[in-house]
């Protein structure tokens, strides 16, 4: 097995792949702080026992959504549908909201002879965990990077890969082959995927 001399990889390809790791770096450090604003959020209220703490999990979440403005809208240029769609997704958290304050308050509440292992209390508790489990928690990351910063992003990341791949595989062939086609493929389905939120 032959030992790749870094000193003889292509400019192109060390351009290549310095222009996708800081676009991909970009990305991974806003999704850290909006998952941490948002969806981190939820999963604490998943998680919680207790209505009064869920609410006010639900409560972050949601001016985490208003503050990142991911809360209207869709997640998706072209095939937009309900899932898709950010105001329904807001809406569903804004409802889960009011209801474990409502149970929170008849319950949880300073002499409340009500007790929290009624079964209407595990019930709310149980509703918003199933609620929480099938929302798609992914859509304000995707609303993010493709609406509001935009497809530009996703361009450039996946134009990044291709010129690591090209100048990789280019010298070793004399005339364009399929491998030149499977270099380019990967930023025609990156694009695919940008207008298409799945």
């Amino acid at each position: 097995m032959q030992v790749v001399n870094l000193l003889k990889i292509p400019l192109i390809s060390l351009l290549g792949i310095n222009i996708a790791l800081m676009a991909w770096s970009a990305e991974f450090i806003t999704n850290y702080y909006l998952y941490r604003d948002t969806a981190d959020w939820i999963v604490r209220a998943e998680l919680s026992g207790h209505a009064g703490d869920a609410a006010t999990y639900v409560g972050n979440a949601l001016h985490g959504m208003e503050n990142w403005e991911v809360n209207s809208g869709h997640a998706a240029l072209i095939w937009k549908s309900p899932r898709t769609d950010m105001g329904l997704l807001y809406k569903a958290m804004q409802r889960t909201h009011e209801r474990l304050r409502a149970i929170a308050e008849k319950y949880d509440s300073p002499g409340s002879i009500l007790s929290p292992s009624d079964h209407e209390y595990g019930q709310t508790l149980k509703d918003v965990r199933l609620l929480y489990s099938t929302l798609p928690l992914k859509a304000p990351a995707h609303y993010l990077w493709l609406i509001r910063i935009g497809l530009p992003f996703e361009v450039v990341f996946y134009s990044g890969l291709i010129l690591f791949g090209y100048g990789i595989i280019r010298p070793l062939v004399k005339e364009v082959t399929w491998v030149d086609l499977v270099f380019i493929a990967p930023f025609f389905i990156g694009l695919l995927k940008a207008f298409w939120y799945g």
